[in-house]
């Protein structure tokens, strides 16, 4: 066959290179690997020596292997598939509308001896102590929920001549894996926007507790401003309530006409009696000095006596 897929080609140069003749000019080491014909890509880890391979099988039953390969990617191809190899080469990978579908061929094996195999049997050798049925299996999303097998009955019934039944297979499982994935973006896609929406509602919490803060430290200046001012307003009306000099003086002048007419009914009651009238008398006289000099305190308004006396002390004149 020459009409091979282009990755169907690299595939069974890698197998030539294991399998075929040792000078086969692709073979590039003793042991050809995967990593030969599929270099890494940047990111992808380095393959491990036990993990899967997406084509294994013998040298007896290899280029079966990679005739039903051809025929199955050719088919994928025309129904808008694209192809590549898998993470580590462990898969083919089928993709078309953002999900992959991974496709295995394999040969199963059981526990033997070896050493025991004649010349031609030991062409059927997949490992140590291990031998091929001779019959091939394809797998397609072998590690999903609902993996697809198709196994080789008979070689009358092979894996090509299923072939409208696997693509129909491919198909179905493929367009579940599909909605699997448009769910998953969606769902990705609704959390990434509340996720946002919650950073905004963030922002626009932060932003109210600032305002908040402003507005607590606002109201709390302008209580203490009010305190201040109505202290203020308090000094100001304990200081106007003092007693003024002219209002003293007045104060004084009553308090003096009130003693003289008490005199002057006490001078009235006791004119026949000259000693009352000489104890009056004194009492005007000293009265009458004591109004005067109180009259004329100049700290009457401002005395550093607290309270003011009534009449004015020595230690007040000037």
């Amino acid at each position: 066959m020459d009409n091979w897929d282009p990755f169907v080609k690299r595939v069974k140069d890698r197998f030539d290179a294991l399998y075929g003749s040792k000078g086969a000019k692709h073979a590039t080491s003793t042991y050809p690997s995967w990593k030969d014909f599929f270099p890494r890509a940047p990111g992808i880890e380095e393959i491990r020596a036990y993990d899967a391979e997406a084509i294994r099988c013998t040298a007896a039953t290899y280029k079966r292997a990679i005739v039903i390969l051809n025929v199955t990617c050719k088919a994928a191809r025309s129904r808008g598939f694209d192809i590549s190899m898998g993470h580590r080469c462990t898969r083919i990978d089928l993709s078309r509308n953002g999900a992959a579908s991974g496709l295995r061929i394999v040969e199963p094996s059981f526990r033997t001896n070896t050493s025991l195999l004649s010349e031609a049997e030991r062409r059927s050798i997949s490992g140590v102590g291990t031998v091929g049925t001779g019959w091939l299996e394809l797998l397609l999303n072998e590690n999903s929920d609902a993996p697809l097998r198709f196994k080789e009955k008979s070689s009358t019934d092979g894996l090509i001549e299923r072939l409208p039944e696997m693509m129909s297979k491919l198909e179905t499982s493929h367009a579940v894996m599909v909605a699997f994935w448009e769910k998953r973006r969606r769902s990705d896609l609704a959390f990434q926007a509340a996720h946002v929406e919650r950073q905004k509602a963030d922002r626009e919490l932060a932003a109210e507790r600032v305002r908040r803060d402003m507005l607590i430290e606002s109201a709390q200046k302008w209580n203490v401003a009010r305190v201040v001012r109505e202290y203020v307003v308090a000094v100001e009306q304990t200081s106007r309530r003092r007693i003024q000099p002219h209002r003293l003086n007045t104060a004084v002048g009553a308090i003096g006409h009130s003693a003289s007419q008490t005199t002057s009914n006490r001078a009235r009651s006791s004119r026949h009696n000259p000693a009352t009238m000489a104890r009056v008398r004194d009492e005007l006289m000293s009265l009458r000095d004591s109004t005067t000099k109180f009259s004329s305190c100049p700290m009457a308004s401002g005395c550093k006596h607290k309270p003011c006396t009534w009449l004015a002390t020595s230690a007040c004149l000037p």
